[in-house]
């Protein structure tokens, strides 16, 4: 009786002895995402973003860009000529034109061209008028300026549109004289003799040529 408890007792601790022992396992560390490698990164990131958004503010308002005008006729015919092109076509109301195409009226028409929400010229009978320039930049800047071949038109600037000193530019040209419009309503007639203009409101600065040369002046 005591073997046989003695041996029983003997398996039992055999059995229990056994049994495998745990592996000890290395418990991996994350890295922590706001490091301060990782914070740096952001850094930097943002910095060069922040570079490219200012260049590109810088080169944006250098950036120019072509308007159009459209023409409204109130009576009669008017033609166009497109940039680079001799032949003449009839124009129809709310037709637009860029820079490098010239404009006619026939007798007894009246006609208007508007560009840039505002701002208008009206055209005579028997008038030649050519669109030299007509752009703007992301600054809002604006550069206008038609060459009066002949005839007569009458120019409009609003109010609300008046041309500060060194912003925009609004000029009237002629084989004689340069007109630089600031806010104003004035007549400019054009002819083979003379230059006339009536100023019926604001004012307008005149520059008079004395001869070829002259002509050739920048008046930017």
């Amino acid at each position: 009786m005591q073997y046989s408890r003695g041996g029983k007792s003997r398996r039992r601790s055999l059995l229990r002895s056994a049994k495998p022992k745990r592996k000890y396992s290395r418990q991996k560390i994350q890295p922590n995402p706001f490091s301060g490698t990782t914070i740096k990164l952001f850094i930097s990131l943002g910095l060069v973003i922040f570079v490219i958004w200012k260049l590109s503010g810088v080169f944006t308002s250098m950036w120019t860009k072509d308007a159009s005008a459209q023409i409204f006729i109130e009576r009669g015919r008017a033609e166009f000529s497109l940039e680079g092109s001799s032949d003449w076509t009839r124009a129809i109301t709310e037709q637009k034109f860029l820079p490098g195409d010239i404009l006619k009226t026939g007798k007894k028409t009246i006609a208007s061209l508007r560009f840039f929400n505002g701002y208008e010229i009206f055209l005579s009978e028997n008038t030649e008028l050519s669109i030299e320039k007509l752009s703007t930049s992301s600054s809002e800047n604006k550069d206008m300026v038609f060459a009066l071949k002949e005839g007569e038109i009458w120019v409009h600037i609003p109010d609300d549109k008046k041309i500060e000193t060194g912003a925009s530019n609004f000029l009237i040209q002629t084989p004689k004289t340069t007109v630089r419009a600031k806010g104003s309503i004035f007549d400019l007639v054009s002819n083979n003799n003379e230059d006339i203009i009536r100023l019926i409101r604001g004012t307008v600065d005149a520059e008079v040529f004395i001869d070829a040369a002259k002509k050739d002046t920048n008046t930017g």
